[in-house]
């Protein structure tokens, strides 16, 4: 983002993403590593891979939230520390991507610069303190969303649910 732009939104600094191909991310599965999170077995979430695969301007949305990633200095291969359903997804979704002739997606990363406590840190903190949004919340969103002239199979695929529940 140029000066000019940061200035008019008083931004007070910036970072940059870095996108990868999403095989080419390491999700740690060594359980003796600071990194490693038993959630990483979890299965692919197919509402996750949708979600990413929704194209409604003929462009698939993709990724939305960076992960975050650190550097190891031993291998020099990028692992992720906060995001490995979103990588997992990502990579499902290129699958179907590819097979389908389309453009495959990218994921974004944030890179942290961190010792393995410090990572392990960032990986707790990021992970224990979100909170979902009440049934109650994503009934008035997905309302505002069919205001908009949206169908209810849209609404489905980005909330992750079926047609029957959004109507």
């Amino acid at each position: 983002m140029p000066k000019a732009s940061r200035d008019s939104l008083n931004a007070k600094g910036k970072k940059d993403a870095y996108m990868f191909d999403p095989e080419d991310l390491v999700l740690v599965i060594d359980e003796k590593s600071p990194l490693y999170d038993e959630r990483v077995n979890l299965p692919v979430n197919e509402a996750l891979v949708l979600n990413m695969m929704h194209a409604p301007d003929g462009v698939p949305q993709g990724v939305l939230e960076p992960i975050t990633a650190v550097r190891n200095q031993e291998t020099g291969k990028v692992e992720v520390v906060v995001g490995r359903q979103r990588v997992k997804a990502a990579r499902e979704a290129n699958k179907r991507l590819k097979k389908a002739g389309l453009e495959t997606i990218r994921v974004p990363a944030m890179m942290r610069r961190a010792n393995a406590h410090g990572a392990m840190g960032i990986l707790i903190s990021e992970n224990e303190h979100r909170q979902d949004d009440t049934p109650l919340g994503k009934a008035k969103k997905a309302q505002r969303y069919l205001d908009l002239g949206r169908d209810t199979k849209e609404v489905a695929v980005l909330f992750g649910i079926s047609e029957g529940s959004v109507k």
